[in-house]
């Protein structure tokens, strides 16, 4: 009901079948129910003008669209026959302005620029037990490309449309609804000042592929978008991103070859997301400085996002032999620079193992104490000629 235009919303046609009238000499009466069929017809001018010029019904449209997320039914189409649905057609536009804090400049499929930032998602009614539900969803790869030069491109991979209530009892009352999105970013290369790479982000497409063909990266499940609408005017939606509870799939990602992830071996483990002043310290972890062959920098005034990643930094020795120094390295970004930026919103914290978050002693077995002073991540040549190599250094 939130993305319907109630003033095209009609019936095409509906009746009720004919019942026999029995009467006993005294009394008319009409035995069982009486048997309804109809057509609900609703579809948007733009979308029936698109199929008609015979463009696939899963393309976008150019709707009016003013914020960050909309929502669009552009066809709805239900028929019943003997008081039964026994076809249903309905496809929703899912717009994306926005996405991890940065504003998607362009969205693109099989290589093909888009007229909007959106997925059109195919509507379907499967019944089971003699329960219907409807179910919306999109398996077609869109890649929206952001104004961001740490985050080039998110690839849309999937996205899913339930109404997760119809009332939620709430004064007044709300219809709730939930967009699934799944997908991959699409990080990119960072470079110092002497154009050398220092693949700090570590997952996506190589340097010198474009933004809009990113056919993998870090793969997530589990980003959704929250809308909610009253009942009594349910064209009036608030919408509500939730990114901070996003799940990895590592076997599914692409990760590039002499990056930092790959080079130390890190596991990613969480997404965080942070507002505007939260420092990494906040979050618990200690700053780390990118030192030779580091890339041009920006300090971090915005909201971040990051990944933090398993390091296994080995092990305490005849202390504890069996034991391993597990601590969680951040990688993470800011998406307050933009695209056409020289340096990079984009850093790094590690957590000390066994320690308390954000503090800058650990204790080794109880006998030893250690206190760290500067942590750095530097890329320099390696003995006998061989590539770089990432060094962390406490």
């Amino acid at each position: 009901a939130a993305g319907i235009n109630f003033t095209n919303f009609r019936a095409h046609h509906f009746g009720v079948s004919v019942s026999p009238v029995s009467y006993d000499g005294t009394t008319l009466s009409i035995p069982g129910a009486s048997s309804l069929f109809g057509l609900v017809d609703y579809q948007l001018p733009a979308f029936a003008q698109s199929v008609a010029g015979g463009a696939p019904p899963t393309l976008p449209l150019a709707l009016p669209s003013s914020g960050a997320y909309g929502f669009t039914v552009l066809q709805l189409q239900s028929l019943f026959e003997n008081s039964a649905l026994i076809d249903f057609r309905s496809h929703v536009q899912v717009t994306t302005n926005v996405l991890f804090g940065s504003k998607v400049t362009a969205s693109f499929f099989n290589g093909a620029r888009q007229v909007a930032n959106s997925v059109v998602l195919t509507g379907y009614y499967p019944s089971e037990g003699g329960l219907g539900t409807y179910l919306f969803e999109s398996d077609q790869p869109t890649v929206m490309v952001t104004d961001s030069n740490v985050l080039r491109s998110v690839l849309v991979s999937k996205v899913v449309f339930n109404t997760l209530t119809d009332n939620d009892g709430a004064t007044p009352p709300n219809t709730l609804s939930r967009i699934l999105i799944s997908g991959a970013f699409n990080f990119a290369v960072l470079t110092s000042q002497q154009s050398t790479a220092f693949d700090l982000m570590s997952y996506g497409m190589a340097a010198d592929a474009p933004a809009a063909t990113a056919s993998g990266g870090l793969a997530f499940s589990n980003l959704h978008i929250d809308m909610s609408s009253p009942v009594a005017s349910p064209n009036v939606t608030t919408y509500t991103i939730v990114e901070d509870n996003l799940a990895f799939d590592l076997a599914s990602s692409v990760l590039r070859a002499g990056s930092l992830v790959s080079g130390l071996t890190l596991q990613p483990q969480a997404f965080l997301v942070s507002s505007a002043g939260t420092t990494p310290a906040a979050r618990g972890f200690r700053p780390v400085v990118l030192d030779e062959g580091a890339p041009p920098q920006t300090a971090v005034t915005q909201a971040w996002y990051g990944v933090s990643c398993l390091i296994n930094m080995g092990g305490p020795g005849a202390l504890a032999s069996a034991a391993g120094f597990n601590s969680t390295l951040l990688i993470a970004w800011s998406p307050q620079t933009a695209q056409s930026a020289t340096s990079y919103a984009a850093f790094a914290g590690l957590q000390l193992p066994g320690a308390a978050p954000g503090a800058s002693a650990f204790s080794l077995q109880g006998v030893v104490n250690l206190k760290v002073d500067t942590i750095s991540l530097s890329l320099g040549p390696t003995a006998g000629g061989g590539p770089d190599a990432f060094t962390l250094r406490l």
